[in-house]
């Protein structure tokens, strides 16, 4: 009797991009050696992995707006600080207590307007001078995007000045957070 994997969405999801793509004729591809040299079955096989895991996590990352919050925050909260300054204010004092450095992040990207990267500008102020006022063992890490790069380079240059200026007067640091491949 076969045994068969259980049935959950990862198996799933597999399953179906398998079949879409169709992955079983990986098994049978072959390139010109002297244009490929490194080509080989392993690599096709992490190819075909890492394009599995590319799908799932676009597919996650479009799908979780539509999430009810109370379920996000639930598998978030071991991950995010909580939904104020306050609260992280909290969780980084207790991390400091246990003897843990921290990074703050205002959570957003891809901002469309000027206004919105302003807005996220004057947050992370914000969140700066507390640092200092409550004399936290912390730093902020932005994502280039919240700050405007995709309206204009220089515009989130601009902002990054501002937020690495201010740190550096707080003898702090600002930490460059990873994006997609189209920011990187």
């Amino acid at each position: 009797m076969t045994r068969r994997p259980p049935n959950t969405l990862a198996s799933t999801l597999r399953a179906f991009f398998t079949d879409m793509l169709e992955f079983d004729r990986y098994e049978t591809l072959s390139k010109d050696s002297t244009l490929y040299p490194k080509f080989n079955f392993k690599v096709g096989e992490e190819e075909k992995e890492q394009t599995l895991r590319t799908i799932v996590d676009h597919l996650i990352a479009r799908t979780l707006p539509l999430v009810p919050r109370p379920i996000v925050r639930h598998f978030a909260g071991r991950y995010i600080a909580g939904e104020s300054l306050a609260d992280a204010v909290r969780v980084l004092r207790e991390l400091n207590g246990e003897s843990y450095m921290a990074t703050l992040d205002v959570l957003g990207e891809e901002v469309r307007s000027r206004g919105l990267a302003e807005g996220a500008v004057q947050e992370y102020l914000s969140v700066l001078r507390t640092i200092q006022q409550e004399r936290l063992d912390s730093n902020i890490s932005v994502k280039l995007t919240q700050l405007g790069l995709k309206i204009d380079p220089d515009f989130c240059l601009d902002n990054t000045r501002t937020l690495v200026r201010q740190a550096e007067t707080q003898g702090n640091f600002v930490r460059l957070d990873m994006e997609d491949s189209s920011c990187t």
